[in-house]
């Protein structure tokens, strides 16, 4: 009889195994100017990637590397690496912030080249076969001018720079 208490309770093990395998997993982020929290796994548009997933989640950490971006999400069973909150004013990915994030003009130009910008950048990596993997990133942030209190917090989209440079550097298309 224990003996067939050993073998469900294995059976068990990894019945709860390949289901946890199966969980989507996803992250969503409340940034100021939004009226509620931002789902990241339902933004940007998934791009096939060359190589495995392995090897193509070394690749997006070297990516992130390159871009100074922490990644206190870094979740490689999941597939998911990124940041939920970084603040920088006038350069991110050494250009100015208005070539990855779209905020809106100021009187003195874009706003995201005159305010300090919070955002949020994830990266999603799943399987797409073999020898390819999809890749999708999230990037969201809000952007607060440095003119006072007067003005609240201003939503801010991506331009899809950092996109485009993130699949180069997997050697992904650009479209």
């Amino acid at each position: 009889m224990p003996r067939v208490s050993c073998i469900l309770a294995m059976a068990g093990v990894a019945a709860s195994a390949a289901r946890a395998q199966s969980v989507v997993t996803w992250q969503r982020v409340e940034l100021p100017g939004y009226a509620a929290y931002v789902s990241l796994d339902t933004v940007g548009v998934a791009t096939r990637v060359p190589g495995g997933r392995n090897l193509a989640f070394a690749r997006l950490r070297e990516a992130y590397r390159a871009l100074h971006v922490p990644t206190e999400l870094d979740d490689s069973v999941g597939g998911m690496l990124g940041t939920l909150r970084v603040t920088r004013s006038l350069s991110f990915a050494g250009v100015s912030l208005s070539r990855s994030l779209e905020c809106g003009e100021g009187p003195t130009g874009p706003l995201a080249d005159n305010a300090r910008v919070q955002f949020a950048l994830v990266s999603f990596i799943e399987p797409a076969g073999a020898d390819s993997t999809l890749l999708r990133t999230a990037l969201v942030g809000s952007a607060m001018p440095m003119d006072g209190a007067l003005s609240g917090p201003v939503r801010c989209t991506s331009t899809g720079y950092v996109e485009a440079s993130l699949r180069r550097q997997l050697g992904g298309r650009t479209r």
